[in-house]
């Protein structure tokens, strides 16, 4: 892999949602979520990032934002043969840069398992964690 040959680009528009929806079928959130699933996701994002290898998808994240003061990143998941590259980090500063999102001052995530590769960006834990709520239903595209 030559560095030179990675770009990032905005856009739902951008994306090989074939290869989208095969990243996220290789994640442990949503491995078993469907192309039409993927597709009204993307659709209904406020900002997406899509990476290439030349013309090969193999990156991908997206945030959901009231798009002037909230956005959640969501799905941020690079290809196992380009992690440790620093791939996925500029990926989530180019995300953090999407001019739809230029007035943004609150940015939230979850993670399982990327504490630190969140922590290298900025991302820290939950500064009023007693004021988070959710109600949490099963998860349909779990793996089984």
């Amino acid at each position: 892999m030559n560095i030179a040959d990675i770009t990032f680009k905005y856009g739902a528009g951008n994306a090989d949602l074939a290869q989208v929806t095969a990243l996220l079928q290789d994640s442990y959130w949503v491995p078993r979520i469907s192309r039409d699933d993927a597709e009204k996701m993307w659709a209904n994002s406020a900002a997406v990032v899509s990476v290439y290898d030349g013309e090969t998808q193999i990156g991908c994240c997206r945030a959901i934002s009231d798009t002037v003061r909230f956005a959640y990143v969501m799905d941020v998941f690079i290809a196992e043969a380009y992690r440790g590259r620093g791939i996925g980090q500029s990926m989530v500063k180019f995300l953090l840069a999407a001019p739809e999102l230029a007035t943004v001052y609150h940015w939230t995530l979850l993670t399982r398992d990327a504490h630190k590769f969140y922590e290298k960006i900025g991302f820290g834990l939950f500064s009023r964690p007693g004021d988070f709520y959710e109600i949490r239903t099963e998860n349909p595209y779990a793996a089984q």
